[in-house]
């Protein structure tokens, strides 16, 4: 008995020892960390419905991230984001086997400049992100760019997050 009961006690303390080092949740990364208020996107370019769907991937990205907090109102705000959608391109890709005339699939790419100042007016960051996607058109619905619009901007959206923390 008395071996088992020394047996147990060395195990447990190993085990205990061992997880000593572990912290709950993730770790914070990235340079930039507080609150933060996202301005409505505006959209200078020819995307299809993209303000309110980025406006609301941004604000969902920045929710999730262990660096940030959404402020409320700009003046609870530690920094402010503006973000406009300045260009949106749609390439041909390839065409179809059947009909030369018609896209068998594009290739997508929407770019957006970035504006992150402090609650002071200084400006934190200001660059330029973009987003790519090939999309596959179905014959006889014209409407599959916007169908592609969610998935574009939500890699747009990771894009922007990841360049305010990691600038």
């Amino acid at each position: 008995m008395p071996r088992f009961a020394f047996l147990f006690f060395t195990i447990l303390f190993g085990a205990l020892a061992g997880c000593s080092h572990y912290k709950l949740g993730t770790e914070s990364d990235g340079d930039l960390t507080g609150r933060i208020f996202v301005a409505p996107v505006l959209n200078e370019s020819e995307a299809p419905q993209i303000r309110a769907l980025l406006t609301d991937q941004i604000r969902r990205q920045f929710s999730n991230h262990p660096n940030w907090r959404l402020a409320s109102s700009r003046s609870d705000a530690d920094y402010l984001l503006e973000v406009t959608v300045i260009e949106f391109s749609q390439a041909i890709a390839a065409v179809s086997s059947v009909d030369t005339g018609r896209a068998a699939s594009y290739d997508l790419s929407i770019s957006a400049a970035i504006v992150l100042t402090t609650s002071s007016g200084t400006v934190a960051d200001q660059n330029t992100v973009e987003a790519r996607t090939v999309l596959f058109a179905v014959p006889g619905q014209p409407e599959t760019i916007y169908q592609a619009m969610p998935g574009l901007s939500q890699q747009l959206s990771e894009a922007i997050v990841r360049e305010v923390t990691f600038h």
